[in-house]
């Protein structure tokens, strides 16, 4: 069975919320050229590339939830206090993507549809919204 399936890359962040190429790059310690060979389906990530792209992929989905789609990249790319002011994407390149999720274990348990749910989504929503300056 090849690893990753075909188009690794596409279904899981794509679109608005999509890094672009140079970030994935970034984020994966793979050169340009590469992750457009996988963007393209001409060639699968492995070993560490795979990991990263998939903590990266991990990371954004999470964040859909709780920030505007189209300012996941930028927030990817800007320092974070919360990260002793180290940029996301250097975070997950480095191997330690959890530091870019702090606040997801007390969010993740609550569903979304319950009122707490809820509330709690907006309250990490406006946490991370303050801490990028939104």
């Amino acid at each position: 069975m090849r690893w990753p399936p075909p188009s690794p890359v596409k279904p899981r962040i794509s679109g608005d919320r999509a890094p672009d190429g140079s970030d994935i790059a970034r984020a994966t310690s793979a050169n340009e050229t590469t992750v457009r060979a996988w963007l393209r389906d001409e060639r699968s990530p492995s070993g560490d590339h795979a990991e990263r792209l998939a903590e990266l992929s991990s990371i954004v989905e999470r964040l859909v939830l709780v920030m505007q789609a189209n300012y996941v990249p930028v927030w990817m790319r800007k320092p974070i206090p919360l990260l002793d002011d180290d940029k996301p994407l250097d975070v997950i390149a480095a191997g330690a993507y959890r530091r870019c999720l702090p606040w997801w274990p007390v969010w993740k348990p609550l569903a979304r549809s319950s009122v707490l749910g809820r509330r709690l989504h907006g309250a990490v929503r406006d946490l991370v919204a303050s801490d990028t300056g939104r």
